[in-house]
C-alpha cells in the first residue's frame, strides 16, 4: 500500500513546528539547534495566517503570509541560543510566541 506525504510538514531535531489552529498554537521544540534552524509553521485555522519572525531586539526576519490549511518553512540563519526569537502572529491575533529550545511541547491561548 502506497500512502503519499504531500502536503505533511516533517521537523527534525533541529526545528520549531508551529501549528495555529482556531483555539490555541502548538509548539513543538527541538532539542537542540543549528546554525541553520527551521521554523515550520502550520496553518490549521479556517483564514489565512499573517505573522513574524523577529529576533529580540524586534528587527524582522521574515514576513508570512499562510493560507488556510497550508504550511510554510522559515529558516533562521545564524541562530543564537542566547539570544531570544519570537513569532508574533498578526491575523488571526494571538500572544507573541517565544522559541524555546529545549522545551517540551507547549502551547499558547488566543490573545484576550
Amino acid at each position: 500500500m502506497f500512502i503519499p506525504l504531500i502536503g505533511y510538514p516533517v521537523g527534525t531535531s533541529y526545528s520549531f513546528i508551529i501549528k495555529v489552529t482556531p483555539n490555541r498554537i502548538y509548539v513543538d521544540s527541538p532539542n537542540q539547534i543549528d546554525k541553520q534552524t527551521s521554523v515550520i509553521i502550520t496553518n490549521a485555522s479556517l483564514s489565512n495566517l499573517y505573522g513574524k519572525v523577529v529576533d529580540e531586539r524586534g528587527s524582522l526576519i521574515t514576513f508570512v503570509a499562510i493560507p488556510k490549511k497550508s504550511f510554510e518553512t522559515v529558516t533562521i540563519k545564524g541562530f543564537k541560543k542566547k539570544q531570544s526569537y519570537y513569532f508574533i502572529p498578526l491575523s488571526p491575533p494571538y500572544q507573541e510566541l517565544k522559541l524555546k529550545v529545549g522545551q517540551e511541547s507547549y502551547e499558547i491561548p488566543p490573545k484576550i
